[in-house]
């Protein structure tokens, strides 16, 4: 599933830059919750193995794998901040900081977004709570059209999700733990309470679109029941070993095919988009058991999956920074997706691969 990894990780960056190629069919938002759907796999597959038995181990372990790269990028990104506020004026994404003033932003809500920026939970919430200087902390249904939402105290925006994820993390042990008919029926209430809320409390927008956790663990739960399908039904004993160059040519026409159905469900959806986009993620699903059950064991793929992380971690501050040199909309995209591979290159061989190995020591070692 390395290369599916990837190919979500460089759409979102294409939805916060330009699309790249042609042959991106997601938008941002769409690459995320397909996101969800592997990340339930893997926490299924990880916690049905002898390993990670101990909550503990497993908690640690994650936390472990998620925040010395966050805190780095977001040291960095820090850095280039101050580097370009100094020389240019532009601050990027400390310019909110700059601007605030208690007649803008209330202190409650400043003070909680920033700390969410060092401790990472709750970067998601923030997306549904506003503060004017005037105003206490309160709800807000759409950011984006709110006089002073706090996502913009967010210094690496984009791992909101990881923020969504890390919830489920929290769970997942206990929900590792129902029966198939239990998950089958909370991801059948999350959904039905989805649709209704697009459909008749009008809530059809960001950022209940992919941000609302209570919407959200549908798409986990549906990457449970597709490792246990997967599992149930050797999935992976019945498909042919690839070897050679077999696997890249079943990824190509797997992730081809995945696309397809993709775009053709939502392009023709017309005031149904929502509900078709929704029902395309079961095919995504399927995709997902069949890449793992064909490259679950083939090193080049996995190694291919590492460098989605930090494509994803270190995308924004670069689009920023690229906007502030003056490249064009034509270009920004291509050199959005270069630079980010580029910097997510670096960051995994001399920072994500050696903390790896630590973490996978220092893990074996609890009790």
């Amino acid at each position: 599933m390395g290369w599916l990894r990837v190919y979500l990780a460089l759409c979102v960056v294409a939805g916060h830059s330009s699309r790249f190629l042609p042959w991106v069919t997601h938008d941002g938002r769409q690459a995320v919750q397909v996101f969800y759907i592997i990340s339930g796999f893997y926490m299924a597959l990880i916690l049905s193995g002898p390993q990670y038995r101990s909550v503990k181990k497993f908690y640690v372990s994650r936390w472990l794998r998620i925040f010395p790269s966050y805190y780095l990028v977001l040291f960095l990104t820090l850095g280039i901040c101050c580097a370009t506020g100094v020389s240019t004026g532009d601050w990027l994404l400390l310019n909110a900081f700059w601007s605030r003033t208690p007649e803008t932003n209330g202190q409650e809500g400043f003070v909680l977004a920033a700390l969410t920026n060092f401790t990472q939970f709750g970067q998601d919430w923030v997306l549904f709570l506003s503060q004017s200087g005037d105003r206490p902390l309160h709800f807000t249904a759409n950011f984006l059209l709110d006089p002073a939402p706090l996502y913009l105290f967010l210094l690496v925006p984009q791992m909101w999700s990881v923020g969504l994820e890390e919830v489920f993390y929290v769970i997942a042990p206990v929900l590792n733990r129902l029966t198939t008919p239990w998950i089958v029926a909370v991801i059948a209430l999350s959904t039905v309470g989805r649709v209704y809320a697009y459909r008749w409390l009008g809530l059809q927008h960001d950022p209940f679109t992919y941000r609302f956790f209570p919407f959200e663990i549908s798409l986990f739960l549906l990457g449970v029941v597709a490792f246990r399908m997967c599992q149930k039904f050797d999935v992976q004993g019945r498909l042919p070993n690839c070897s050679g160059w077999r696997p890249y040519l079943a990824i190509l026409l797997l992730l081809t095919a995945g696309c397809g159905l993709h775009a053709g469900m939502v392009s023709s959806a017309g005031d149904y988009y929502e509900c078709a986009v929704l029902l395309s993620y079961p095919v995504w699903a399927i995709v997902v058991v069949i890449l793992f059950s064909l490259c679950g064991h083939n090193q080049f793929d996995r190694a291919i999956g590492e460098f989605s992380f930090p494509i994803y971690l270190c995308h924004f501050v670069l689009v920023q920074l690229l906007l502030l040199m003056g490249v064009q909309p034509a270009s920004l995209g291509v050199a959005s997706v270069g630079s980010s591979l580029l910097v997510a290159a670096v960051l995994y061989l001399f920072w994500i691969k050696p903390v790896e190995k630590w973490r996978h020591k220092f893990v074996s070692r609890l009790s």
